[in-house]
């Protein structure tokens, strides 16, 4: 089991090979979060890769109403229910309170995230601009 993912149902109810593919969903998940919590302390490639993968997850959000596809797969494979409210889905919430203990509204979650991939890009554009000019 991934750390951070809910034990709500077992293995034997969702299969091993639905276990195992959310589990790569979590970890593509999280590996985009990283880039984007990080990938502005990189070379000029990365902020490239930077700016264009979080212009897509911006115009995702848009067309999903700010529900990310990849919790929504994840919890698919693992026949867990989609919650009533944005705040409750919060991939971030879950990566804080279930690593690092950090417990807090979970409603911030979304604006969390987003402020900060904003200010992720927004530091990607200026590092490229500064580069470049």
């Amino acid at each position: 089991m991934v750390i951070g993912v809910s034990a709500e149902n077992s293995i034997e109810e969702t299969g091993f090979l639905r276990n195992r593919i959310a589990d790569l969903v979590y970890l593509i998940h999280l590996l985009i979060v990283l880039w984007i919590a990080f990938g502005w302390l990189g070379p000029v490639w990365a902020l490239w890769v930077m700016v264009a993968l979080y212009l897509g997850i911006e115009i995702h959000w848009k067309i999903q109403d700010s529900w990310c596809i990849l919790r929504d797969l994840e919890r698919y494979l693992r026949k867990h229910p989609r919650p009533e409210m944005l705040g409750q889905q919060s991939f971030i919430t879950r990566i804080l309170v279930g690593w690092f203990g950090i417990n807090f509204n979970p409603a911030w979650g979304p604006g969390i995230t987003k402020g900060w991939g904003r200010l992720a890009f927004i530091i990607s554009v200026v590092r490229l601009y500064m580069h470049y000019f």
